[in-house]
């Protein structure tokens, strides 16, 4: 895996390409070096160890309908030491789907109890870009 950090302390991250058109990635830039990679997990790679998946609310919903969400979790923790959930967006029980609020409980509950893969929570892009 390539070294994400040099030595004069500046870091590198790799987004997805799926990635590199989004905000965040934009944002990210700004603040430090970005490398294009195609992953077959994870959209961010912060460290060789930390892997960030990363949802809108609206993704996030539509990743629990069709059944992405829980094909990606195994994913990403077989491959990562350490994986991480980040949802980026406003109230997640508002979204305008016609989901019932227990089966986002329990997807957040199998993230955290099944999964044990922690989960980070921002408010958009930029806070996201800052997390």
């Amino acid at each position: 895996m390539q070294q994400l950090f040099t030595n004069n302390g500046s870091v590198t991250i790799i987004a997805d390409v799926r990635e590199i058109g989004s905000l965040v990635t934009t944002i990210l830039k700004k603040k430090c070096e970005v490398r294009e990679q195609q992953l077959t997990v994870a959209d961010y790679l912060l460290s060789e160890r930390v892997a960030v998946e990363r949802k809108t609310t609206q993704d996030f919903i539509s990743s629990v309908v069709d059944g992405r969400l829980f094909r990606q979790l195994p994913a990403l923790k077989e491959t990562y030491a350490a994986p991480v959930l980040l949802v980026e967006g406003d109230d997640l029980f508002h979204i305008k789907r016609d989901v019932h609020p227990n089966a986002i409980r329990g997807a957040l509950a199998s993230v955290a109890i099944e999964y044990n893969i922690p989960m980070l929570w921002s408010q958009s892009p930029n806070d996201t870009a800052e997390l």
